[in-house]
Parts: structure tokens; sequence; C-alpha cells
């Protein structure tokens, strides 16, 4: 259930992606989380798994990187 996006609200998988510190903005201090979640995901927890996931698919992995390093570029 946890990587089908019609199920995946049902069970916590609400974030903002790429605020890796959840304080509502995406900037380069969200760089050292996001590089725990993908290098060791099974400790970074479901909040975090979940703001990792850049791309929304529900995995965490090489592809969430190009999606995570243009929101850092590109957050306000």
């Amino acid at each position: 259930f946890l990587t089908d996006t019609t199920s995946r609200p049902w069970f916590g998988w609400q974030c903002i992606h790429g605020d890796m510190d959840g304080n509502g903005v995406i900037n380069g201090n969200d760089i050292a989380g996001f590089a725990f979640a993908l290098l060791s995901p099974a400790s970074a927890g479901v909040a975090s798994q979940c703001r990792a996931d850049a791309n929304n698919d529900g995995v965490l992995n090489d592809l969430d990187v190009p999606v995570f390093v243009n929101l850092v570029l590109t957050a306000p």
C-alpha cells in the first residue's frame, strides 16, 4: 500500500517532498537529511522517507536525487 499513490495518503504519506527538516522550507539545510535518508532508508523513518521521496513514486532511490536537487535550487 505504501507504493500505491492512491493509498499512500491514508497511511501517513503526506509531506512536503524535499523538506527534510520539516520546517516548511526547502533549502540547503535539507541536504544532510536527504543524504542520510537516501543512504539509510530503514533508519530514516516514515516521515523522512516521505520527504526524501522527491519524485513521489513511493520508492526512495537514486531517481530522487535530481528531483531533490531541482527542489533545492528552485525553492523560493
